[in-house]
């Protein structure tokens, strides 16, 4: 029957429960990859593949290529190869076949979400692959190559894929708190996993108690566990759940406090944060430095959604500069105390990044002189400009070999080395990011 509906080209998946054979799974979904291939561990979990599900349908709709961690392939209107391939949790290998008379290619990606600016790569006419690294785990990115020649573009032809959950799929389980009957627990999530498994026994003493377990949704972060005995260790284990199973776990012991014992003060919440400063693509932070901290966790993302990012920063790191951000955009940050294992509530702030104006209202720079110094060697200089966020300087030799040099910062001298080219006649010009 299987084999009649596929030759029929009709999509068939295939969803295991518990014990069910995955290389059967396999043997009857549509494909082999394991893309129409689901597996829970009982029946009560169906629910969270119902969304996988959904999109894998949708993706079928609209072509090859989409799903996380398959390979992509387009063609363009001049029948340019372009393929997406050895996907991983933070990379992908970008492929194409050559393009006549192509001088260069262009190599741009991006995250749908738009929650990061888009990268591009310029690489030589000659090449045909490109390994495109640091992205996101589980993160559905749109790849675009274009072939120039020159700077006429001759074809553009573009690819879509998703990045892998990150294996292990769990990440820092921590204790928050603890009194005599509870222990309150956190962890980090991770994009990509749709369900936690939190289970949790006493290590010694209670022979005759059997583990208990709840199902957590992905977007969980935090669990408190209650009606536990006084005085005594658990051990508590967290396992994450793909569409593909079990991706990761990890166990460890706490204690609850004892009775009559004091209760373990909770770790002081970060106090007074706020933002210093925003340029176009940066935040300042800053807060009150906490004492018993040994470190800090920070988190940001879009206020109206999007991908989070994270870090862990010591506590000399105040202020902070957070960077990559999209410019006219309003990110939520939050800030957590971490000591040793166990962390505060989060505090958090609302940041807005500048607005960049139009390239016609950028002001003119006052007073550029260049200053000849001889062997290949110039200064060049200029008046500062108000609310300038960095200058970019670009030069042409009368042989027409040209240059380029950059400040991120306000700048009010540029030297430039031209040593690899003399210059009789020095032509310059300045492009600006401004911020209102």
């Amino acid at each position: 029957m299987v084999n009649v509906l596929k030759e029929r080209a009709i999509h068939v998946f295939a969803i295991g429960i518990k014990n069910a054979d995955k290389d059967e799974l396999n043997t009857i979904a549509s494909d082999q990859d394991g893309s129409f291939t689901f597996y829970v561990k009982d029946f009560d979990l169906l629910e969270g593949i119902v969304e996988h599900v959904r999109r894998s349908i949708c993706d079928i709709a609209r072509g090859p290529g989409v799903g996380a961690g398959q390979a992509s392939t387009a063609k363009s209107a001049s029948h340019v190869r372009f393929m997406l391939q050895n996907i991983r949790a933070d990379s992908m290998q970008a492929s194409w076949t050559p393009v006549h008379d192509a001088t260069v290619y262009l190599l741009t990606w991006r995250d749908t979400s738009g929650a990061e600016r888009p990268v591009t790569e310029t690489l030589d006419g000659q090449t045909r692959h490109y390994s495109i690294r640091d992205l996101r785990p589980a993160t559905d990115y749109i790849v675009r190559l274009r072939a120039m020649r020159d700077t006429v573009e001759l074809v553009g032809v573009e690819g879509r894929a998703s990045t892998t959950v990150t294996p292990g799929g769990v990440q820092g389980l921590r204790l928050l708190g603890s009194t005599a009957s509870s222990l309150h627990v956190t962890w980090t999530p991770l994009p990509g996993i749709w369900a936690y498994i939190l289970t949790w026994t006493p290590s010694e003493g209670f022979p005759s108690q059997r583990a208990r377990e709840i199902r957590l949704p992905g977007s969980a972060s935090n669990h408190e566990v209650t009606g536990l005995h006084p005085g005594t260790e658990y051990r508590l284990s967290l396992s994450a759940f793909t569409t593909q199973g079990i991706v990761g776990n990890e166990t460890k012991t706490f204690h609850t406090a004892s009775h009559g014992s004091e209760q373990q003060a909770d770790v002081e919440t970060v106090r007074g944060l706020r933002v210093l400063q925003a340029g176009t693509d940066y935040v300042l932070v800053a807060w009150e430095p906490v004492s018993t901290a040994t470190a800090y966790r920070i988190s940001w993302n879009l206020a109206d959604g999007g991908p989070e990012r994270r870090r862990v920063v010591q506590p000399g790191s105040i202020p902070l500069r957070l960077e990559g951000l999209n410019p006219g955009s309003t990110y939520t940050i939050r800030i957590s105390t971490l000591q040793g294992n166990r962390e505060a509530r989060v505090a958090s702030v609302i940041a807005t990044t500048q607005r960049t104006l139009e390239t016609g209202n950028f002001p003119q720079v006052p007073s550029l002189s260049v200053d000849d110094r001889g062997d290949g060697e110039a200064i060049i200089s200029w008046s500062s400009v108000p609310q300038a966020t960095g200058y970019r300087l670009l030069w042409r030799t009368t042989t027409g070999k040209e240059g380029s040099c950059t400040s991120r910062n306000t700048a009010f001298t540029c030297l430039c080395c031209l040593v690899c080219f003399p210059f009789n006649l020095f032509l310059a010009s300045f492009f600006f990011s401004f911020f209102l």
